[in-house]
Protein backbone atom coordinates (compact mmCIF):
# COMPACT_ATOMS: atom_id res chain seq x y z
CA UNK A 1 0.00 0.00 0.00
CA UNK A 2 3.17 2.24 0.71
CA UNK A 3 4.35 1.59 -2.45
CA UNK A 4 1.18 2.50 -4.45
CA UNK A 5 0.88 5.53 -2.64
CA UNK A 6 3.94 6.74 -3.63
CA UNK A 7 3.54 5.65 -6.82
CA UNK A 8 0.03 7.88 -7.29
CA UNK A 9 1.78 10.94 -5.25
CA UNK A 10 5.15 11.09 -8.20
CA UNK A 11 4.97 14.37 -9.44
CA UNK A 12 2.65 15.92 -7.08
CA UNK A 13 4.17 19.35 -5.59
CA UNK A 14 3.20 21.17 -2.65
CA UNK A 15 3.12 24.65 -4.48
CA UNK A 16 0.97 23.15 -6.95
CA UNK A 17 -2.61 24.02 -6.73
CA UNK A 18 -4.76 21.56 -5.10
CA UNK A 19 -6.92 20.79 -7.85
CA UNK A 20 -3.48 20.44 -10.16
CA UNK A 21 -2.68 18.06 -7.54
CA UNK A 22 -5.89 16.01 -7.77
CA UNK A 23 -5.51 15.81 -11.75
CA UNK A 24 -1.86 14.37 -11.39
CA UNK A 25 -3.12 11.49 -8.94
CA UNK A 26 -5.83 10.99 -11.22
CA UNK A 27 -3.37 10.55 -13.91
CA UNK A 28 -1.27 8.06 -12.40
CA UNK A 29 -3.77 5.77 -11.32
CA UNK A 30 -5.45 5.91 -15.19
CA UNK A 31 -1.53 5.29 -16.01
CA UNK A 32 -1.90 2.30 -13.83
CA UNK A 33 -5.47 1.05 -14.92
CA UNK A 34 -4.50 1.17 -18.64
CA UNK A 35 -1.11 -1.00 -18.12
CA UNK A 36 -2.93 -3.40 -16.46
CA UNK A 37 -5.92 -3.68 -18.86
CA UNK A 38 -2.96 -3.55 -21.62
CA UNK A 39 -0.95 -6.32 -20.34
CA UNK A 40 -4.18 -8.50 -19.38
CA UNK A 41 -5.63 -7.78 -23.33
CA UNK A 42 -1.94 -9.11 -24.24
CA UNK A 43 -2.45 -12.37 -22.38
CA UNK A 44 -5.79 -13.16 -23.83
CA UNK A 45 -4.73 -12.66 -27.19
CA UNK A 46 -2.20 -14.32 -26.93
CA UNK A 47 -4.08 -17.36 -25.09
CA UNK A 48 -6.41 -17.31 -27.93
CA UNK A 49 -3.14 -17.47 -30.43
CA UNK A 50 -4.14 -14.05 -31.67
CA UNK A 51 -1.53 -11.31 -33.01
CA UNK A 52 -0.88 -8.03 -33.23
CA UNK A 53 -0.41 -7.68 -29.60
CA UNK A 54 1.88 -4.92 -30.60
CA UNK A 55 -0.26 -2.04 -29.73
CA UNK A 56 -1.44 -3.31 -26.35
CA UNK A 57 2.29 -3.63 -25.68
CA UNK A 58 2.94 -0.16 -26.01
CA UNK A 59 -0.06 0.49 -24.80
CA UNK A 60 0.52 -0.83 -21.12
CA UNK A 61 4.27 0.42 -20.94
CA UNK A 62 3.46 4.12 -21.26
CA UNK A 63 0.66 3.28 -18.76
CA UNK A 64 3.28 2.32 -16.47
CA UNK A 65 5.73 5.00 -17.99
CA UNK A 66 3.09 7.76 -16.41
CA UNK A 67 4.37 8.13 -13.22
CA UNK A 68 7.51 8.48 -13.86
CA UNK A 69 7.09 11.20 -16.80
CA UNK A 70 4.91 13.09 -14.22
CA UNK A 71 7.56 12.51 -11.56
CA UNK A 72 10.30 14.44 -13.91
CA UNK A 73 7.92 16.95 -14.04
CA UNK A 74 6.22 16.56 -17.76
CA UNK A 75 2.79 16.27 -16.83
CA UNK A 76 1.14 18.80 -19.66
CA UNK A 77 2.82 16.25 -21.54
CA UNK A 78 1.83 13.20 -19.94
CA UNK A 79 -2.03 14.19 -19.72
CA UNK A 80 -2.05 15.13 -23.56
CA UNK A 81 -1.05 11.37 -24.15
CA UNK A 82 -3.41 10.27 -21.96
CA UNK A 83 -6.55 11.99 -23.40
CA UNK A 84 -4.89 10.57 -26.72
CA UNK A 85 -3.78 7.36 -26.04
CA UNK A 86 -6.84 5.13 -25.71
CA UNK A 87 -8.49 6.82 -29.33
CA UNK A 88 -5.17 6.49 -30.89
CA UNK A 89 -4.83 2.59 -29.34
CA UNK A 90 -8.11 1.67 -30.04
CA UNK A 91 -7.73 2.79 -33.96
CA UNK A 92 -5.04 1.13 -34.43
CA UNK A 93 -5.54 -1.82 -33.21
CA UNK A 94 -8.96 -1.79 -34.96
CA UNK A 95 -6.44 -1.45 -37.94
CA UNK A 96 -4.64 -4.28 -37.27
CA UNK A 97 -7.56 -6.33 -36.33
CA UNK A 98 -9.28 -6.02 -39.64
CA UNK A 99 -6.47 -6.36 -42.10
CA UNK A 100 -5.77 -9.66 -40.05
CA UNK A 101 -8.74 -11.68 -40.69
CA UNK A 102 -11.31 -9.34 -42.79
CA UNK A 103 -13.55 -12.16 -42.94
CA UNK A 104 -14.22 -12.06 -40.07
CA UNK A 105 -15.88 -8.77 -40.06
CA UNK A 106 -19.27 -7.47 -39.97
CA UNK A 107 -20.33 -4.02 -40.44
CA UNK A 108 -20.76 -3.77 -37.04
CA UNK A 109 -17.05 -3.77 -36.32
CA UNK A 110 -17.07 0.15 -38.03
CA UNK A 111 -19.50 0.89 -36.14
CA UNK A 112 -17.94 -0.05 -32.20
CA UNK A 113 -14.93 1.89 -32.81
CA UNK A 114 -16.07 4.67 -33.18
CA UNK A 115 -18.31 4.96 -30.41
CA UNK A 116 -15.19 3.59 -28.23
CA UNK A 117 -13.12 6.45 -29.66
CA UNK A 118 -16.24 8.85 -29.15
CA UNK A 119 -16.58 8.31 -25.40
CA UNK A 120 -12.42 9.00 -24.90
CA UNK A 121 -13.25 12.28 -25.40
CA UNK A 122 -14.29 12.71 -21.52
CA UNK A 123 -10.48 12.30 -20.72
CA UNK A 124 -8.97 16.12 -21.56
CA UNK A 125 -12.64 16.80 -19.66
CA UNK A 126 -10.87 15.65 -16.34
CA UNK A 127 -7.60 15.85 -16.83
CA UNK A 128 -7.20 19.52 -16.96
CA UNK A 129 -8.25 22.39 -14.92
CA UNK A 130 -10.02 25.10 -16.13
CA UNK A 131 -7.17 27.31 -16.69
CA UNK A 132 -6.20 24.65 -19.05
CA UNK A 133 -9.23 24.57 -21.12
CA UNK A 134 -7.67 25.88 -24.15
CA UNK A 135 -5.36 22.42 -24.02
CA UNK A 136 -8.74 20.62 -23.20
CA UNK A 137 -10.33 21.60 -25.77
CA UNK A 138 -8.05 21.05 -28.58
CA UNK A 139 -7.64 17.54 -27.37
CA UNK A 140 -11.31 17.14 -27.61
CA UNK A 141 -11.60 18.62 -30.83
CA UNK A 142 -9.43 16.39 -31.96
CA UNK A 143 -10.53 13.12 -30.87
CA UNK A 144 -13.99 14.26 -32.16
CA UNK A 145 -12.59 14.74 -35.62
CA UNK A 146 -11.17 11.41 -35.14
CA UNK A 147 -14.30 9.49 -34.87
CA UNK A 148 -16.02 11.06 -37.16
CA UNK A 149 -13.05 10.89 -39.99
CA UNK A 150 -12.75 7.10 -38.81
CA UNK A 151 -14.16 6.39 -42.51
CA UNK A 152 -11.00 8.27 -44.02
CA UNK A 153 -8.32 6.43 -41.84
CA UNK A 154 -9.69 3.10 -42.40
CA UNK A 155 -9.36 3.54 -46.62
CA UNK A 156 -6.54 5.00 -46.07
CA UNK A 157 -5.18 2.06 -44.17
CA UNK A 158 -7.29 -0.05 -46.79
CA UNK A 159 -9.30 -1.51 -44.33
CA UNK A 160 -12.60 -0.29 -45.60
CA UNK A 161 -15.16 -2.72 -45.76
CA UNK A 162 -15.91 -1.36 -49.02
CA UNK A 163 -11.90 -2.16 -49.86
CA UNK A 164 -11.81 -5.56 -48.04
CA UNK A 165 -15.53 -6.70 -47.74
CA UNK A 166 -17.76 -5.62 -50.58
CA UNK A 167 -20.16 -7.83 -49.72
CA UNK A 168 -21.12 -5.77 -46.67
CA UNK A 169 -21.63 -2.87 -48.93
CA UNK A 170 -25.41 -3.33 -48.96
CA UNK A 171 -25.51 -2.17 -45.07
CA UNK A 172 -23.58 0.82 -46.57
CA UNK A 173 -27.38 2.88 -45.74
CA UNK A 174 -27.23 1.53 -42.48
CA UNK A 175 -23.63 2.35 -41.47
CA UNK A 176 -24.44 5.77 -42.74
CA UNK A 177 -27.35 6.09 -40.45
CA UNK A 178 -24.98 5.72 -37.70
CA UNK A 179 -23.21 8.68 -38.26
CA UNK A 180 -26.67 10.56 -36.86
CA UNK A 181 -26.22 8.06 -33.59
CA UNK A 182 -22.56 10.04 -33.35
CA UNK A 183 -23.63 13.22 -33.57
CA UNK A 184 -26.33 13.06 -30.86
CA UNK A 185 -24.06 11.11 -28.41
CA UNK A 186 -20.78 13.74 -28.89
CA UNK A 187 -24.31 16.07 -28.24
CA UNK A 188 -25.22 14.71 -25.25
CA UNK A 189 -21.80 14.30 -23.96
CA UNK A 190 -20.87 17.36 -24.66
CA UNK A 191 -23.59 19.11 -22.83
CA UNK A 192 -23.40 16.63 -19.75
CA UNK A 193 -19.86 17.57 -19.25
CA UNK A 194 -20.32 21.76 -20.06
CA UNK A 195 -23.10 21.85 -17.12
CA UNK A 196 -20.12 19.43 -14.85
CA UNK A 197 -17.20 22.21 -16.42
CA UNK A 198 -19.61 24.78 -15.66
CA UNK A 199 -19.87 23.78 -11.57
CA UNK A 200 -16.10 22.51 -11.56
CA UNK A 201 -15.72 25.97 -12.31
CA UNK A 202 -17.35 27.71 -9.68
CA UNK A 203 -15.97 25.28 -7.61
CA UNK A 204 -12.81 26.05 -8.70
CA UNK A 205 -13.01 29.89 -8.84
CA UNK A 206 -15.08 29.42 -5.06
CA UNK A 207 -11.88 27.42 -3.72
CA UNK A 208 -9.11 30.03 -5.22
CA UNK A 209 -11.28 32.67 -3.00
CA UNK A 210 -10.85 30.24 -0.07
CA UNK A 211 -7.13 29.83 -0.55
CA UNK A 212 -6.89 33.73 -0.39
CA UNK A 213 -8.66 34.48 2.35
CA UNK A 214 -6.65 31.43 4.13
CA UNK A 215 -3.52 32.68 2.89
CA UNK A 216 -4.22 36.67 4.05
CA UNK A 217 -5.61 35.11 7.73
CA UNK A 218 -2.66 33.39 7.68
CA UNK A 219 -0.41 36.34 7.11
CA UNK A 220 -2.85 38.12 9.57
CA UNK A 221 -1.72 35.40 12.25
CA UNK A 222 1.96 35.50 11.32
CA UNK A 223 2.06 39.27 11.80
CA UNK A 224 0.08 39.26 14.99
CA UNK A 225 2.53 36.24 16.34
CA UNK A 226 5.66 38.44 15.45
CA UNK A 227 4.06 41.07 17.15
CA UNK A 228 3.50 38.89 20.37
CA UNK A 229 6.81 37.71 20.33
CA UNK A 230 8.27 41.17 20.27
CA UNK A 231 6.21 41.95 22.95
CA UNK A 232 6.53 38.92 25.13
CA UNK A 233 10.99 39.45 24.96
CA UNK A 234 10.39 43.47 25.71
CA UNK A 235 7.97 42.23 28.86
CA UNK A 236 11.02 39.80 29.65
CA UNK A 237 13.69 42.15 29.14
CA UNK A 238 11.54 44.87 31.31
CA UNK A 239 11.26 42.42 33.70
CA UNK A 240 14.90 41.40 33.73
CA UNK A 241 15.89 45.17 34.21
CA UNK A 242 13.88 45.29 37.14
CA UNK A 243 15.44 42.20 39.04
CA UNK A 244 18.68 43.65 38.67
CA UNK A 245 17.36 47.32 39.62
CA UNK A 246 15.75 45.92 42.53
CA UNK A 247 19.06 43.05 43.52
CA UNK A 248 21.11 46.86 43.19
CA UNK A 249 18.44 48.52 45.26
CA UNK A 250 18.02 45.81 47.90
CA UNK A 251 22.24 44.99 48.59
CA UNK A 252 22.49 48.82 48.89
CA UNK A 253 19.83 49.19 51.50
CA UNK A 254 21.15 46.53 53.39
CA UNK A 255 24.90 47.30 53.38
CA UNK A 256 24.43 50.99 54.19
CA UNK A 257 22.11 49.38 57.30
CA UNK A 258 25.11 47.36 58.25
CA UNK A 259 27.30 50.74 58.26
CA UNK A 260 25.22 52.38 60.64
CA UNK A 261 24.98 49.27 63.16
CA UNK A 262 28.47 48.70 63.38
CA UNK A 263 31.09 51.21 64.56
CA UNK A 264 33.78 49.39 65.56
CA UNK A 265 35.58 48.89 62.08
CA UNK A 266 37.91 45.51 62.61
CA UNK A 267 34.06 43.95 63.29
CA UNK A 268 32.47 46.03 60.29
CA UNK A 269 35.37 44.51 57.98
CA UNK A 270 34.47 40.90 58.83
CA UNK A 271 30.80 42.08 58.75
CA UNK A 272 30.77 43.58 55.33
CA UNK A 273 33.16 40.67 53.91
CA UNK A 274 30.58 37.97 55.11
CA UNK A 275 27.65 39.78 54.52
CA UNK A 276 29.06 40.05 50.54
CA UNK A 277 30.05 36.69 50.17
CA UNK A 278 26.50 35.88 50.95
CA UNK A 279 25.03 38.30 48.33
CA UNK A 280 27.24 37.28 45.65
CA UNK A 281 27.53 33.82 46.33
CA UNK A 282 31.33 33.79 46.24
CA UNK A 283 33.34 31.12 47.81
CA UNK A 284 36.07 33.15 48.88
CA UNK A 285 37.45 36.50 49.37
CA UNK A 286 39.89 39.17 51.07
CA UNK A 287 39.12 42.59 52.10
CA UNK A 288 42.29 44.85 52.57
CA UNK A 289 42.36 48.57 53.99
CA UNK A 290 44.89 50.92 51.96
CA UNK A 291 47.08 53.19 53.96
CA UNK A 292 49.76 55.64 52.31
CA UNK A 293 52.46 56.84 54.32
CA UNK A 294 54.64 59.43 52.78
CA UNK A 295 54.98 58.22 48.90
CA UNK A 296 54.47 54.27 49.89
CA UNK A 297 51.29 52.57 49.32
CA UNK A 298 49.98 49.76 52.22
CA UNK A 299 47.81 46.93 52.05
CA UNK A 300 46.31 45.95 55.48
CA UNK A 301 44.59 42.50 55.64
CA UNK A 302 41.49 43.56 57.68
CA UNK A 303 39.22 40.37 56.62
CA UNK A 304 38.91 36.63 55.40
Amino acid sequence: MLFWRNVIQMGVRPAMSLLLQDRLRFANRLGLIIAGVGIILSIVYLSLGRSHVQTLLVMASFGLAVPFLNGVGAHYLTRVLLSLAPALTVTVFDIALKSSKPQNLEIVSYITPRFVVLSSMMLPLVLFVYRERWLRNVLVLLIVLLAFNLDSVYRFAGVHFTQIRPDLVSSARVYGLQTINYAIVTVILLATTSFILYTNRKNELRNDEILLEAQATNLRLQESETKLKEALELMQESKQEIERNSYVSSGLAHFLKLLRQEKDFEKLSQLILGNLASYLHIQQGALYWIQEKNEDVFLHLKAT
